[in-house]
Order: structure tokens, then sequence, then C-alpha cells
């Protein structure tokens, strides 16, 4: 799917319908009994396809967070070739429409990805880690306990904006080569001894 297609989906899933005209600002909607106010939430992105002469092709979309963290992206398009084109009640005309369409991280992170806005998502998440050949099927997942002390010291030492999972990996890593030389040194020291007797 494409990113029109996938921010489609988003909104049938959501049985979210555009409704005509551009996005009135401030815009404030309740849905599923919570608030959404762009006079009262932080914008956080934007992304904006109207660099064509082809106005029908036009569309925006402003991603915010309410100061309770929830996510949401409003967003507007020019017709039936955006997700975001209502149609025009007793025809089958599509004109210019906004929604405004609540977001769970994940979608976020998904809408990031898909409009390619790095920068973005570096400020609100921090980059994730890079890309490598890994077979996941050989990855083993874990839960591990940390006291509160030990998470504040990890916290000190970890590089700026380096995931909690990459720091716990390398840690890992190092211990285990330190006691890998650590079991050959004894493995040595014991060898030698009983060679010397």
């Amino acid at each position: 799917m494409n990113a029109n297609q996938i921010t489609a989906q988003w909104l049938r899933d959501a049985q979210i319908v555009p409704k005509i005209g551009a996005a009135p600002d401030p815009i404030k909607k309740i849905i599923a009994g919570k608030t959404y106010n762009t006079d009262t939430a932080s914008l956080l992105s934007l992304y904006a396809y109207d660099k064509t002469r082809d106005e029908y092709l036009h569309m925006w979309e402003s991603l915010y967070q309410t100061r309770g963290g929830a996510f949401f992206l409003v967003a507007e398009g020019m017709s039936g070739h955006t997700p975001y084109g209502a149609e025009l009640s007793g025809t089958n005309d599509v004109i210019r429409g906004h929604v405004l369409l609540p977001l769970d991280t994940q979608q976020v992170k998904r809408w990031l990805e898909i409009r390619d806005l790095v920068d973005d998502y570096d400020e609100i998440f921090g980059i994730p880690d890079e890309a490598d050949n890994e077979d996941r099927s050989t990855s083993h997942v874990m839960t591990l306990r940390l006291p509160h002390r030990l998470v504040k010291k990890i916290d000190s030492l970890r590089e700026d904006k380096e995931s909690l999972q990459s720091f716990v990996q390398k840690a890992v890593e190092a211990a285990c080569r330190s006691r890998h030389k650590d079991l050959l040194r004894i493995s040595r020291n014991v060898t030698g001894d009983f060679a010397k007797a």
C-alpha cells in the first residue's frame, strides 16, 4: 500500500468520514469521549503535497499531540484523489474536505516513515537502531526487571538517543567477552598447575 492508501485505511478503521471544506483553525472535536483541540495541542510535524499544478492532488497533514500525550492528525485534501476529499450530498462530486484522526504511537511512527519525515521522527521518538542482518528467528525475547538505581545509572551512561535495548545488548555482549576472558585465564592457570604437577 502507498502512503495515501495507508491513511485511507486508518480512516476506514476509525469510521471517520471527511467533512466538507478546509479544516477550521482551530479545530476541536470529541471522539470516543476524548477532546482533541489544535488550540491546546502541540504541532509536531507537517506534511504538504502542494507543489503540483494539479490542485486536485493537493493535500496537507499536520501531526499534533495533546497535553495528555495523545496523538492526532488533522488533514485536508482537495478531491477524491486524496484520502480527505469530501463527497457532496446527492452527487458523485468529491471536493475539498478535512478530517481529525486520532493515532496511536505505532501509527504515528508509521506516518512519519511513509511521509519520510526523518528529522521529526528523530525529534519525537529518537532514531531507531541501525538496520542489521540479524536473523530475528534466532533472537530471544526476554523481560528484565532492574532496580531503579541501576536504570538511573544506565540512563546516565547511554549515548544521546541510544535505545535502552541497544545499550543493554552492548553491555551484555561486553560482559560475556570479559567473562570469557576470565574463564580462559582460569582455565590456563588450572591447566598450568596440572602440567607442573
